[in-house]
């Protein structure tokens, strides 16, 4: 190692600033225990748990109203405004995951919500318009409204009618959720919220303090983050390194 970066990486170990970063990821996260920080599919599922009055967040319907309210309010469906959500008959809702590739399905006795969720990708290959079909066939008595969630409340590819709303909502809403009423749910229902609102912050929103944080440590320590950065491990490589061994000694061809 060159040693002008010994003085480098010391002064990056002692920052004040690098202490606190560590202390912060060092506190346990069941997202990021799980890998599962900005996977599609698991803030899917985490969505339709929330939104289901009868899960068991604890949340009864505060989720759900909060949400539909937003929705309602934007949408431009004739008949259908923010005070259908008042009227809501909470027992009769039903939420699906999955349900014919559509990520989240709300269907209330009223009206139909159909959810496209996005983080890391668009939509493609018209399957906005094929959901909003689908579920106008199944529900056909019934108004459909669609939405269109990603981090930034970005437009879709496709003009399809989608309303467009951003995690920044999600996030306001169970924010003042918890502030509101975390002394009537459980604590590992709180820690649960709480975890969340740290993954959309932190991984999502990027609005973290750690995210200050680590463009403060940058700044100041560039050179010797760049030499740790160069010289991290190459797991995809041990890991292809031990599978070409494996098929060798199996007497397969590569």
């Amino acid at each position: 190692m060159d040693e002008n970066l010994e003085p480098d990486l010391a002064n990056l170990l002692n920052d004040p600033t690098f202490e606190e970063l560590k202390l912060s990821l060092d506190r346990p996260n069941v997202f990021e225990v799980l890998g599962i920080t900005r996977r599609e599919i698991r803030h899917s599922n985490f969505l339709g748990w929330l939104l289901n009055p009868s899960g068991n967040h604890g949340l009864r319907a505060l989720f759900l109203e909060r949400f539909m309210r937003d929705v309602l309010g934007l949408c431009d469906v004739d008949g259908l405004g923010v005070f259908d959500v008042e009227s809501m008959d909470i027992h009769s809702v039903e939420v699906r995951r999955e349900w014919r590739h559509i990520d989240i399905l709300v269907k209330t006795k009223r009206f139909v919500v159909v959810i496209e969720n996005k983080i890391d990708s668009q939509d493609h290959s018209d399957q906005l318009s094929r959901y909003q079909s689908i579920a106008e066939e199944e529900f056909d008595e019934l108004p459909v409204v669609c939405v269109y969630l990603t981090p930034d409340g970005s437009e879709p590819r496709e003009e399809a009618g989608y309303i467009t709303y951003s995690y920044d909502g999600i996030k306001h809403h169970l924010q003042a959720i918890v502030a509101l009423y975390s002394t009537s749910l459980s604590d590992r229902q709180v820690v649960y919220l709480e975890d969340y609102l740290t993954v959309l912050s932190r991984y999502i929103m990027k609005d973290d303090r750690l995210n200050e944080l680590v463009k403060s440590l940058y700044t100041k320590h560039q050179t010797a983050l760049d030499f740790i950065i160069d010289n991290l491990p190459d797991t995809r490589q041990e890991v292809m390194n031990t599978l070409q061994e494996m098929i060798a000694e199996s007497g397969w061809i590569q």
